[in-house]
């Protein structure tokens, strides 16, 4: 059982974050759930607290850097926060020439900004004890391009790099950093029940699984995980194909 220090999970009311947080509540851990909607949050909390899980909820805006950094604030109020797990994404579906800039502006803010802010607040936090784990929920679609999807293929290469890095730089802290890439069809932008039945239709891993595959990569210290064979096939080819072949494959499979 795992009785020090607070698990804090972002987008916690929804796909692997949801999932995540009933990970960690099983596994005797204090849990701080942060996602926009005050009211889905006091539902959640409820629910695990019926499992005997101690929780606390911090509604935060993540549009918002303010919003993001009291929440920050607010989580460290008489808390160490041992592990993030930042789970929090937007998608922006589209062609980049369409629409307002609206859609790809909140992709950026949550996956990007929101995210790059928590890990740096977490590890100037975590460097002060010496210990502390980060999660972040990137995505397979790190690897490729995505035509049609182009702002959260090139926010998701972006939380890998990060991670990568920051997982270097506090090493010799004892803070690990582990960049999640799951199947793009069971990530944190579809709920719960979107992600289960896109499973039942594709044959893919329950959403528990790849909750599973994350987080217990994430502590073990490892600073990669990536869900599933064909996924790892994939990013072994992403490696050895040329970028426009693989833009014209993600192109022809969109």
């Amino acid at each position: 059982m795992e009785r020090y220090g607070w698990t804090l999970i972002t987008g916690a009311t929804r796909g692997l974050g949801e999932e995540m947080a009933e990970l960690a509540i099983e596994r005797g851990r204090k849990v701080l759930l942060t996602a926009q909607s005050e009211t889905e949050l006091r539902a959640l909390a409820e629910r695990l607290r019926a499992k005997g899980g101690i929780v606390d909820t911090i509604p935060a805006d993540f549009t918002d850097p303010d919003s993001v950094q009291n929440l920050w604030n607010e989580a460290i109020t008489d808390r160490q926060i041992s592990f993030l797990i930042n789970s929090a994404s937007v998608d922006a579906i589209g062609e980049l020439s369409d629409g307002n800039w609206t859609a790809e502006i909140t992709a950026i803010d949550y996956n990007i900004n929101a995210l790059t802010l928590l890990c740096k607040l977490a590890s100037k936090h975590m460097k002060t004890h010496r210990t502390g784990r980060i999660l972040n929920v990137a995505s397979v679609a790190a690897y490729i391009p995505g035509p049609g999807r182009a702002v959260f293929h090139a926010t998701k290469a972006y939380v890998l790099s990060l991670s990568n890095s920051l997982h270097e730089e506090l090493q010799p802290f004892g803070i690990t950093v582990t960049a999640f890439c799951p199947d793009t069809r069971q990530s944190d932008i579809f709920s719960v029940a979107d992600a289960a039945q896109s499973a039942k239709r594709s044959g893919l891993p329950s959403l528990r699984q790849v909750a599973e595959r994350g987080y217990f990569a994430a502590m073990r210290g490892r600073p990669l995980a990536v869900q599933g064979f064909g996924n790892i096939a994939m990013v072994a080819l992403s490696g050895v194909l040329p970028g426009n072949l693989l833009t014209k494959l993600a192109g022809i499979t969109r």
